[in-house]
């Protein structure tokens, strides 16, 4: 253990070292300046007689000299000290074997903060505040050793009380990182993670609810800073429907998710030139996406392709568009776009109502079609095709189309004559 070495007091002195010309009085020890005689410094005895002090003569005014108790042999010495500082609750530190060390950067606040640790100014170069090493070694087995540990515990009786272990904030450069964990594997409510990232428990995408309108063809776009947000909630004030040529920020293996709030049809474009080429969108089959209100889809960003890749397309994408009722006068045009299930009421005027569909929104789409009558319901236009015996829909009967991209093409028939 190493032995302590009692700091009295420092002294500010330009004269030559004094010269040990002691006056010995009662109770007092007294060490005179020979340039100056009269002038002198007195060393009173301990505590129970009186306290110990030293009284610098006006004419030492400046300089680095301590006065100094040797712990093992009892010597008394002026020796020069280098950096002496201090501060109320400054933290000190031995520098050497003559000398202790305090820094304003080092702080024991009995207050508030226990402990604070600054490092301020500007950087010139890297720059860590504070580095913790834990370097010992064992070859004993089954031991475990932690570099930090931190438990923040005890009972907060207040009302709302919240016990946080780790607070951090990385802000005000370019790049700002908040942790950076450069080996090993991270646990979340496990002790013993068997993944680069292990999650014992429940994962949220905090939402970013988008309220600027969209224009018609929409590209590059920006949800958010930098698209920072996994899940993304369209809801703008929207009057028509929107196409979406590129979505901007992608990363390698960025997973966002789009859903349509709005009451309009939101298209992702395959492979829009309108974007730049990194926030183009690339669907299976090189078919557009639709989302329709209330549906939403999955994307997933390919650093290898510099493209978004369709995910997952919930309700909406293919076939399911949702159902409608109409009821059928002559020569209406199906709403197709907006129902994947279509059932017809006719009106009593006509034995037969003619009506014709819009064009699909995507290759694949899927459509059903049934007759609730009363009347027979017969469809026309160019960009559908029926087998040759069709004449019509019956009451009860229904027919299911898909979309080939042109036109509608009919694949399966149900009659209930």
């Amino acid at each position: 253990m190493r032995s302590f070495v009692p700091i009295l007091a420092l002294f500010m002195v330009t004269a030559p070292l004094l010269l040990a010309q002691s006056t010995e009085t009662f109770n007092t020890v007294r060490f005179e300046d020979p340039s100056s005689i009269g002038s002198f410094v007195t060393l009173q005895p301990p505590s129970g007689i009186s306290p110990y002090s030293l009284t610098l003569p006006s004419s030492l005014s400046s300089g680095s000299w301590t006065f100094k108790v040797s712990g093992q042999t009892g010597a008394m010495t002026w020796s020069p000290v280098f950096n002496l500082v201090g501060s109320d609750k400054q933290i000190a530190w031995f520098k050497g074997t003559d000398s202790v060390k305090g820094s304003s950067g080092l702080m024991w606040d009995d207050a508030q903060l226990m402990l604070t640790l600054t490092n301020a100014g500007t950087v010139t170069a890297g720059d860590t505040a504070f580095k913790l090493l834990n370097t010992s070694t064992s070859s004993t087995v089954n031991l475990s050793k932690v570099g930090l540990s931190i438990t923040s515990t005890g009972a907060l009786s207040g009302s709302g009380s919240t016990n946080t272990g780790l607070v951090v904030d990385a802000q005000g450069g370019v790049n700002n990182y908040a942790a950076l964990f450069v080996n090993g594997r991270v646990g979340v409510g496990t002790s013993t993670p068997a993944a680069t990232l292990d999650v014992n428990g429940d994962v949220a995408f905090r939402e970013v609810n988008y309220t600027t309108t969209l224009s018609a063809t929409a590209n590059d776009v920006v949800f958010s800073t930098n698209n920072n947000y996994s899940y993304v909630r369209i809801a703008g004030s929207q009057t028509a429907s929107v196409t979406i040529n590129g979505i901007a920020g992608g990363v390698s293996g960025k997973l966002v998710i789009l859903y349509n709030a709005t009451s309009f049809n939101i298209t992702l474009a395959h492979e829009a030139t309108g974007s730049a080429a990194a926030n183009r969108i690339n669907s299976p089959g090189g078919t557009n996406v639709l989302i329709t209100p209330g549906a939403s889809v999955q994307v997933l960003y390919s650093g290898t392709e510099s493209r978004w890749r369709l995910a997952f397309a919930g309700p909406g994408a293919l076939s399911q568009f949702g159902n409608a009722d109409v009821t059928v006068t002559n020569n209406i045009v199906l709403p197709t776009s907006t129902a994947s299930y279509l059932r017809l009421t006719t009106g009593t005027a006509l034995n037969k109502y003619t009506a014709t569909l819009e064009d699909g929104l995507v290759k694949g789409q899927i459509l059903v079609v049934q007759n609730g009558g009363p009347k027979t319901v017969d469809f026309g236009g160019t960009n559908i095709i029926t087998d040759g015996s069709f004449n019509g829909m019956a009451v009860g009967d229904s027919i299911l189309f898909v979309w080939n991209g042109t036109k509608w093409q009919q694949v399966a028939r149900q009659s209930n004559a």
